[in-house]
């Protein structure tokens, strides 16, 4: 049965080899044309899961929130910091320049200098080295600018001297444990007075919210721990009788004495600038 269906396939192609051939030469010949049309798309929308709920959400309002498929350009002072005029109009140039790329879209474009920017989140200190950076320069920026500006104040609160009133900053949070001294657990918000009535928090409170800072107060809503608050006091106490230059002070001496100990030159690179930018970590 098989040996007489491939006796007939093979007197139905060799007896009619050249229509055959030409049959292979045309899906050849469209196949190339085919092939000659393919072009490589590495685009963001060829990585996305079709079919996924997620995916048809981003899809379907792509146009109007943006955060995915981005790029992010760095400019980089070969000396100094950024913080100069000159690598600020630096920054305003490139800008600029992404802004007219084609195909980019100048809605999702956002930088110091583009109007979309509204709230600029600002580490003041770097914990990896100790870097300060110049919370009250950025801060002064971005009220010219009409954007928010918070300042997360983790590693320098109660490690150096800040001032709430000298950085000028809308919002400053930080953490009590990390230098105050504080139980695991608190935490301190501050708002400037002119953004409490127009900053509201996740849980909405019982009675109306007065414009005061007690409106973030949520502790009747539930129960919560209250050795961790009491353990707040008995810290503030001890950091008042060391003094926040004295500690300062202590922690810079020590880190100049480890930078400057020859056991540690003798095993270790140190990567940093001796400057009054850092403080210490």
């Amino acid at each position: 049965m098989l040996a007489r269906f491939v006796q007939a396939l093979e007197r139905l192609i060799f007896g009619h080899r050249v229509a055959v051939l030409a049959a292979l030469a045309a899906v050849t010949l469209v196949m190339g044309v085919f092939a000659a049309r393919l072009h490589m798309n590495a685009g963001f929308g060829k990585q996305l899961p079709l079919g996924h709920e997620y995916t048809e959400t981003f899809v379907k309002y792509r146009d109007v929130l943006f955060g995915a498929n981005r790029l992010i350009v760095v400019v980089k002072a070969r000396q100094g910091d950024v913080w100069q005029p000159k690598m600020l109009k630096r920054l305003n140039e490139v800008t600029q320049a992404v802004l007219y790329l084609p195909g980019v879209d100048r809605r999702s474009v956002s930088s110091l200098w583009t109007p979309n920017t509204r709230v600029m989140q600002v580490t003041h200190m770097l914990h990896w080295t100790g870097r300060v950076l110049p919370a009250q320069r950025l801060c002064e920026m971005a009220r010219e600018r009409g954007v928010l500006s918070l300042v997360d104040g983790a590693q320098t609160f109660a490690q150096m001297p800040v001032s709430f009133r000298s950085l000028a900053c809308d919002f400053f949070v930080t953490s009590l444990h990390k230098w105050l001294g504080a139980p695991v657990g608190n935490g301190m918000l501050i708002v400037h007075r002119d953004r409490i009535a127009s900053t509201w928090s996740l849980m909405a409170p019982f009675d109306a919210a007065p414009d005061r800072i007690d409106k973030f107060d949520h502790w009747n809503l539930g129960t919560y721990n209250s050795a961790l608050q009491a353990g707040i006091a008995p810290a503030v106490e001890i950091y008042r009788e060391v003094g926040a230059q004295a500690m300062h002070a202590r922690l810079r001496e020590l880190t100049r004495y480890w930078g400057a100990s020859s056991v540690f030159r003798r095993s270790i690179a140190l990567f940093r600038e001796r400057t009054d930018t850092h403080a210490g970590i």
